[in-house]
């Protein structure tokens, strides 16, 4: 709420040019949104933060020492000139203050929340961003995404074109993160060559599309320097809440996991907080399966047969090779009737002797209503053959029989 106000208030300094009009507009948005009004009101034109109820006194007072002040010199008094003798004579919360001009304060405030070299958000701001929004996710029960990416072998960058390539590099990838995000999006350097992107009220497909859009566009770049061409990669970790942390500190070592697991296995991927926890009972599973890549768009890759499936994953075979870490989208049919939709990451790739090769997904993301009814059948297939697994919950807790 505190931006809108900040926003709202300045545009009534811009509207309202006449003190009068201004100070009637200004009591109209405290009797709509009470103290916390009165408290950005007073951040924005004298730089003070004291708590709400303190402010609206404050508010109070200010609006009587105008009175005094206008009728002692016998002309009205700017709101700014009360709230500046307020402060600096009554209140003495200000010893040598500063005319500025707003808009140069705003671009003061910018400038000193960004980090210099790449234009997006600093490490403080990205804590202080990352604080609320967690804060604001746990109060009203919302979702909320962590990306961390990173950039594949930075120093070898650096060792072979030069730390001013490097900064070039840092410049362009901030600049399409940037592109990318959304406004209410907060992207940052985290440190180094590490950056942090907050995606509120954002799912972990949702998140998972967007950090694949900009590995992509990353993958793509060839920055020309000198007589040579700069390629690079970056590698990226996810995690959600709440389905993955149950504070702050965790879902920040959850994204930092992920990260750690795309570059082990092999950089130029975004790996998901825990995709592969568990392992599970694996059965045969020869029925359609339709895979599309979940990239820019969600585009149709193949409609094929699998050959076995697990709450963990699924194994099918494909005329079409699969780069490893590609995320997909799977949808089994079990009957006419029953399709179940997941989405995961391939983890396994073999080349047959017939041109074909033998993909392995490893499931990600699936709602609780599609994991439930793959126990169910798991559960069935292993009654019918006479297996000792007799309820869901079993196999949901399970390990994968070799």
């Amino acid at each position: 709420m505190g931006i809108d106000i900040h926003n709202t208030v300045c545009k009534c300094l811009h509207d309202y040019p006449k003190v009068e009009e201004l100070i009637v507009e200004l009591n109209r948005l405290i009797s709509m949104e009470g103290a916390t009004c009165c408290q950005a009101i007073l951040r924005l034109l004298a730089h003070i933060e004291i708590p709400p109820e303190q402010a609206e006194k404050c508010w109070q007072d200010i609006m009587f020492h105008r009175g005094v002040m206008s009728s002692s010199i016998g002309r009205p008094v700017s709101l700014q000139t009360a709230i500046c003798d307020f402060f600096s004579s009554i209140q003495k919360n200000l010893t040598q203050p500063t005319v500025i001009e707003i808009k140069d304060f705003d671009e003061i405030v910018r400038q000193s929340n960004l980090d210099f070299l790449t234009g997006l958000s600093n490490r403080a701001t990205l804590d202080n961003v990352f604080e609320k929004e967690m804060a604001r996710t746990q109060r009203y029960h919302r979702e909320l995404s962590l990306l961390f990416l990173d950039i594949d072998d930075f120093k070898q960058i650096n060792d072979t074109f030069g730390h001013q390539a490097g900064d070039i590099v840092l410049q362009e990838i901030g600049a399409i993160i940037n592109r990318e995000k959304r406004l209410e999006d907060t992207a940052g350097r985290y440190g180094g060559e590490e950056f942090m992107v907050i995606l509120p009220d954002t799912s972990k497909l949702d998140a998972l599309i967007f950090a694949e859009r900009v590995r992509v566009q990353i993958e793509q770049l060839a920055l020309p320097y000198g007589d040579k061409v700069i390629r690079t990669t970056i590698s990226g970790g996810l995690a959600f809440w709440p389905g993955d942390a149950t504070d702050k500190g965790a879902l920040i070592s959850c994204a930092d996991q992920a990260l750690y697991k795309a570059k082990s296995d092999g950089k130029n991927l975004i790996s998901l907080f825990g995709s592969e926890k568990r392992r599970y009972i694996r059965i045969d599973f020869a029925r359609q399966l339709d895979v599309k890549i979940l990239q820019f768009a969600q585009d149709n890759l193949a409609n094929t047969t699998g050959i076995n499936i697990s709450l963990g994953g699924v194994l099918f075979e494909s005329d079409k090779q699969i780069a490893m870490g590609t995320h997909l989208e799977v949808t089994a049919h079990f009957d006419e009737d029953n399709l179940l939709v997941f989405q995961g990451q391939v983890r396994r790739l073999e080349c047959l002797a017939n041109d074909k090769y033998e993909i392995g997904v490893s499931f990600s993301h699936q709602d609780d209503a599609s994991t439930h009814n793959l126990a169910r059948y798991i559960t069935r297939y292993l009654d019918h053959c006479g297996k000792s697994c007799p309820t869901t919950d079993h196999v949901m807790q399970a390990v994968l029989l070799s």
